[in-house]
């Protein structure tokens, strides 16, 4: 719990700093357009001061928004990330291909992909979508979730043939997640630091998660990427 809250006060720290940069304000006049004073702007942003409701909204108003919207502006962006997991599904990928004696033509003929497609994922220049991700790990016959795994085994057992996951089944097992720790879309979004719309699409079918989202909604959630994924 207090890692949590230590982790909202950087958030909100960031989101203040971030929207006052973007108006041009130094620190000095966002204390007074909110009525606060320069050294608690100052200590806030760097999580230094534990505001009342009161006072977070104050300087929300000030700078045009609301108290969840400094959070949304305080995410760190997820780039970074995304690119060190495509350089890892990569590597996999090209390990477990290796490991069955398979060439890029024979995986992408047994799931319908050219295979140009192998050679760019092999290559880290893209990472796939959840219904592709899950017929790459049909093709290679192994746990999804393996694939996206640090000292990754290429040996792992073989699931026979045929064995899959649909991206469905994915999404709602993501809503038995939330459901069962009885938290709002909102409160799950601000957790796994996504947007909470996207979320809300997700859930209602209307597009399929990113696996960035799927590593961040684990993360968040403090559930297994691995249960997530599970082909039973």
């Amino acid at each position: 719990m207090a890692n949590r809250i230590a982790d909202d006060a950087e958030q909100l720290g960031r989101g203040i700093r971030r929207l006052r940069k973007e108006r041009k304000w130094k620190q000095d006049v966002l204390a007074l357009e909110s009525g606060l004073n320069r050294s608690t702007i100052s200590l806030t942003e760097n999580a230094k001061s534990n505001l009342s409701l009161y006072e977070l909204d104050l300087i929300a108003t000030a700078l045009g928004t609301t108290i969840s919207g400094l959070l949304d502006a305080g995410r760190i962006p997820l780039r970074n990330t995304d690119e060190k997991l495509k350089s890892l599904f990569a590597s996999n990928v090209r390990l477990r291909r290796e490991s069955m004696g398979l060439s890029r033509t024979d995986v992408a003929d047994s799931v319908g992909f050219l295979p140009q497609y192998i050679s760019t994922t092999e290559n880290a220049r893209r990472l796939p979508a959840l219904p592709n991700f899950l017929l790459l790990a049909k093709a290679l016959r192994i746990e999804p979730a393996l694939l996206l795994r640090e000292n990754f085994d290429p040996n792992a057992f073989e699931l026979g043939a045929g064995s899959g996951l649909d991206p469905e089944n994915v999404v709602l097992r993501m809503v038995e997640v939330r459901r069962n720790a009885k938290l709002s879309q909102k409160e799950v979004a601000r957790r796994c630091n996504i947007d909470s719309a996207q979320l809300s699409n997700i859930e209602n079918g209307r597009h399929f998660p990113s696996l960035m989202t799927l590593v961040s909604f684990c993360r968040g959630m403090g559930h297994s990427l691995e249960q997530l994924l599970k082909i039973y």
